[in-house]
């Protein structure tokens, strides 16, 4: 059987690859966003294409920095928590990358357990 130090490293790298995931998807897409905005600056797109375009790409931004708060801060620093909890430390599940450390993304939060829904 597989010791919880082993499952929360398992766990941290997910969650670790998932954020930078997300992080990647809100740059591209941002990009995409520019990009609308140059090609209708060049090309004359029309009023209406360029409004719906940018409406639903700015939605698509929107919806992925949320998941990168959801994941990225409650859902990460939950599962710290619980680590610590269940007497486990930063040993367990591997260093914080620096940046994350610098910013103090990570220290007092106190996410409750189950986390607020916002959803609209």
């Amino acid at each position: 059987m597989t010791d919880r130090a082993t499952i929360a490293r398992l766990i941290a790298n997910d969650v670790r690859r998932a954020e930078a995931s997300i992080t990647s998807a809100v740059r591209d897409t941002s990009a995409f966003l520019v990009t609308l905005c140059e090609g209708d600056l060049a090309d004359d797109l029309g009023a209406a294409t360029l409004q719906i375009a940018l409406e639903r790409t700015s939605l698509g931004i929107q919806s992925l920095v949320e998941s990168r708060r959801r994941i990225g801060c409650e859902t990460h620093s939950y599962l710290e928590k619980v680590g610590r909890r269940i007497g486990l430390d930063e040993t367990a599940w591997g260093e914080k990358p620096a940046n994350i450390a610098q910013l103090g993304l990570m220290e007092g939060n106190d996410i409750s357990p189950e986390p607020a829904m916002t959803d609209r």
